[in-house]
């Protein structure tokens, strides 16, 4: 169902002739909770139809993120779970107390964890990327943007398809259909089903060696995980729809089953900088001979020795690295139609159970690292309303509530002296298990005023209360000790069950005020103030210490107010779109952390203020019915206005700025004035595609992209060091269909330039100044796919 009831076309139903003369058919979006043509909504959005996302190959959120400038999404080994940026303006994903400062919103319920990245999407309606601040429509305030995905839903008669596909480097195998249809007597269901497994993009070049932190334990190498990630992925989606006879009432329910599992948590991490003069990185000192010192295929990633995981949890039944993920999300909406109301309730439960092993010293010798995981259950409920009335002027509101448990967890290693404790024989250095509940309670309401045809203008707010409790406690402290010597670990880490709990609580509201003009029908111009909102909270750290303190662990809620202005139009018989549009937003308490390598703890800083300010452009034109252009650029200025209390990074000096402000012994860096991590300045896709016949029966589409983006920072303290350079993708596919397009054979060539791009990333722990780490998209890639629909 869409957001206004109605059921949703199915993708696969989607066979027209190819040489249709029509038109661009009309994009409807629901960026407002209600079918507009896209033109129509005073909002920065862009959509991408199911046909693009399967053109493209784009089945995840990082795959959708490659399709939109300014986005970069990614997965984490830890923290949040996962990384999601617009115009520069993110969470870190280091931190597992941090939401996303962009909601993903599924079917109508809004996730805020970064896990969420890890699931396939597919069968897919459309996605629409709603830029700025979304306080008013979906359920949670989102102070970046929204990223809005619609699955298909039972459509008017039984149909479906089976698709396969197969990549050559990855040697990565995919399996997917779906059907559905009537059901009788108002009754409607459709299954759809992702099973892929690859065999990895990376070669580990680990090799077993002597150790040199403790020579009794000889380290493995790579076990099991010679190339990652050796992943499998196992996605479905159950819908069941009903709707009156008359139209008036409609129920939708959907199951989305992910079941995720790979060869090592930082399977996707990797050492892409060493300090000057060294080929490789290195660790408290001693040189790792079998990694190298730069983005690409190669990593080196090894492994506990047999002696230490047989004392180890989570790892004495496994034989080597791992990952286990596994998300279950119900969800029911309701809606009624009364003609002067509509009435809608969407009911929703996340379940997400996350566990794996993660070397974070990405290096042969795995001295930094364990078990991390996190255990997430989510109720939400909303109910909102929208008026119908004669006069010029009409309502929407809601009210929405919240509960969040949240249990990260890690039992760690780190740089201490250790052994197995006496009491179990157990080799963790500490197991830590914070958790979380928050209470979220908001509602919202919007005039809407219509005072002419052509002239449209709203006015609204949300007001939200948050509150938190949070306790956090180490389930497991190591008490080895040297001979005659002091137990590090006990005299640096909180005593096992001395719980530190704190309370937060916060509230906000958040105004939101549009005006819009169309002078014809196929224009549309608009101004905009918005705001936004992010809680803040307790940070539930893996790394608890005696001397944490909750003033020390808390962190205040991130806000966003600014505005902009834009111009859409469509011409040429709708063959010609133009959208344009340029912002201005300040952020202030943006959420930051950064690495403490002396404890391998992330902390947690909030920047006093910032400014995100450009300019976007989004157009397309049909020059025949063949031939087809499409450009999108984003020009982003996003920089701190005043940040003080900046970390340090790696190695920073006195000289180039690390230094204790007045009335502090904590050292910091000035980081006013300069760029937003993950914030490039220039990024634009544009793409071509051309459709010729090559019989009466068969057609031949062929389609070129190319992503470019110009340099970022890839970690929150600036390091000079990690830093992503501008690079260029292109991306080629030919496709060839039948003249009713019930079937297809697709051959795809993605990044045929082979960029190794870099996500995020910082301070290689225990590693020299210079030794950077970062988590690294895959390279090239050769597929062959094909579709049957019927």
């Amino acid at each position: 169902m869409q957001a206004d009831g109605k059921a949703a076309a199915p993708q696969s139903a989607e066979i027209e002739p190819a040489t249709s003369t029509a038109a661009e058919a009309e994009i409807v979006v629901t960026a407002r909770l209600r079918s507009d043509r896209q033109l129509d909504v005073p909002v920065a959005i862009t959509a991408i139809g199911g046909e693009e996302l399967l053109r493209s190959g784009a089945n995840d959120l990082t795959r959708i993120g490659n399709l939109v400038p300014s986005v970069v999404i990614a997965k984490n080994s830890s923290g949040s779970g996962g990384l999601i940026s617009l115009r520069g303006v993110a969470s870190s994903p280091s931190n597992s107390a941090f939401e996303s400062s962009v909601g993903i919103n599924l079917d109508g319920i809004t996730i805020t964890r970064g896990y969420i990245t890890r699931a396939e999407f597919f069968d897919l309606e459309q996605v629409e990327v709603l830029k700025g601040p979304q306080a008013l429509f979906f359920g949670k305030n989102s102070p970046a943007g929204v990223i809005s995905m619609r699955s298909v839903g039972p459509g008017a008669q039984w149909e479906g398809y089976a698709r396969g596909g197969y990549e050559l480097i990855a040697r990565e195998r995919i399996l997917e259909g779906a059907f559905g249809g009537p059901i009788g007597g108002g009754f409607g269901a459709r299954l759809a089903v992702r099973y892929s497994q690859m065999d990895g993009y990376f070669v580990n070049r680990a090799r077993a060696l002597a150790n040199p932190f403790d020579p009794s334990m000889p380290l493995p190498g790579a076990v099991g995980n010679t190339r990652t990630p050796e992943a499998s992925n196992l996605t479905g989606r159950l819908t069941l729809a009903y709707e009156t006879a008359a139209g008036d009432f409609d129920a939708t329910i959907k199951l989305l089953y992910v079941k995720f599992h790979d060869n090592e948590l930082t399977a996707q991490q990797q050492v892409i900088g060493c300090a000057p003069g060294r080929t490789s990185g290195t660790t408290l000192g001693f040189q790792d001979p079998y990694g190298d010192c730069k983005a690409d295929r190669y990593r080196s990633s090894g492994f506990y020795s047999a002696l230490a995981t047989d004392k180890y949890p989570y790892l004495t039944e496994r034989a080597g690295p791992f990952t286990e993920n596994r998300i279950w999300l119900p969800s029911l909406q309701l809606n009624y139609d009364a003609d002067w109301i509509k009435l809608t309730s969407l009911t929703g439960y996340f379940d997400l159970s996350a566990v794996g092993f993660s070397n974070v010293s990405f290096d042969s010798f795995a001295r930094f690292g364990g078990i991390n995981g996190e255990k997430n259950r989510i109720f939400s409920q909303e109910l909102r309303f929208l008026t119908n009335l004669d006069g010029i002027v009409n309502f929407a509101g809601g009210a929405f509530y919240e509960h969040s448990w949240r249990n990260p967890f890690a039992l760690s290693r780190s740089v201490s002296v250790f052994g197995p404790d006496p009491r179990n024989d157990w080799d963790p250095q500490v197991w830590a298990s914070p958790t979380a509940k928050t209470d979220t309670k908001s509602g919202f309401l919007q005039a809407i005023l219509k005072p002419i045809p052509e002239i449209e203008l709203t006015a609204g707010a949300r007001y939200t209360q948050i509150d938190q409790h949070v306790e956090l406690v180490n389930l497991f402290v190591n008490q080895y000790r040297l001979p005659g010597a002091q137990n590090i670990v006990s005299a640096q880490f909180r005593p096992e069950s001395d719980a530190l709990s704190g309370e937060y609580s916060d509230n906000n509201l958040s105004p939101e005020f549009t005006i819009s003009y169309k002078p014809s029908r196929n224009q549309t111009l608009y101004a905009a103030y918005k705001t936004g909102y992010k809680t803040g909270g307790i940070s539930t750290t893996i790394v608890i210490l005696r001397s944490d303190t909750i003033p020390n662990l808390t962190f205040q809620s991130e806000k966003a107010r600014g505005g902009e202005i834009g111009y859409k139009t469509e011409m040429v018989g709708g063959n010609f779109k133009f959208d344009i549009n340029a912002y201005y937003y300040k952020y202030s308490e943006l959420q930051r952390t950064t690495l403490d390598l002396a404890t391998t703890s992330f902390l947690v800083r909030n920047a006093a203020s910032a400014t995100v300010k450009g300019v976007e452009v989004d157009t397309s034109y049909r020059f025949t019915d063949a031939f087809r252009l499409r450009l999108a650029a984003n020009f982003n200025d996003a920089r701190y206005d005043n940040f003080p209390g900046g970390a340090c990074y790696n190695g920073q000096a006195v000289s180039e700025g690390c230094v204790a402000p007045p009335g502090s012994s904590v050292r910091a860096q000035d980081l006013s004035g300069q760029r937003l991590s993950r914030a490039p300045r220039v990024t634009f896709n544009a793409g071509v595609l051309h459709t010729s016949p090559i019989s009466s029966a068969l057609n031949l589409e062929l389609g070129a992209d190319v992503r470019y983006s110009s340099r970022y920072f890839l970690s929150d303290d600036n390091d000079p060091n990690a830093v992503q350079p501008k690079f260029a993708k292109v991306d080629l596919t030919a496709r060839v269909f039948g003249d009713m397009n019930r079937w297809e054979i697709t051959l795809a060539a993605r990044n045929i330039t082979n960029k190794y791009i870099s996500f995020f990333g910082g301070a290689k722990p225990g590693g020299a100044v210079g030794d950077i780490f970062a988590t690294v998209d895959r390279g090239r890639e050769f597929a062959v796919g094909g579709t049957y629909r019927f």
